[in-house]
């Protein structure tokens, strides 16, 4: 869309996934949990190119997955996407996931 020649961006709005207080005992315990060696997909992505990424979580940081998938390391952002770990079933939005690793267990006990 552009008005007076400058080009105007919408924004995109993140799909209703995981901002839920429902959650079983069994997914709270696989969000408290070790991500590394979890099977990933980015359901859900802001941008274009990080749809669909597919692989093993080899590395997490505060914002961050490393994400191998086939013979390519990817690093995917947690915020403004939606995961799928296939072996939780489950959708997670990455606002959520968004700590450091080692302190998601004391910040997300509060939140869920």
């Amino acid at each position: 869309m552009q008005k007076n020649g400058t080009t105007l961006l919408r924004k995109r709005a993140t799909p209703s996934a995981p901002a839920r207080k429902d959650w079983t005992p069994e997914e709270k315990e696989f969000l408290l949990g070790e991500f590394i060696g979890e099977r990933v997909q980015v359901a859900w992505s802001n941008r274009k190119e990080l749809q669909g990424i597919g692989g093993t979580i080899l590395d997490e940081t505060y914002g961050s997955f490393q994400v191998r998938s086939g013979n390519k390391t990817r690093t995917v952002p947690k915020n403004g996407n939606v995961f799928f770990f296939p072996s939780a079933q489950l959708k997670v939005d990455g606002k959520l996931l968004v700590c450091r690793p080692e302190e998601r267990t004391k910040k997300l006990a509060k939140r869920l």
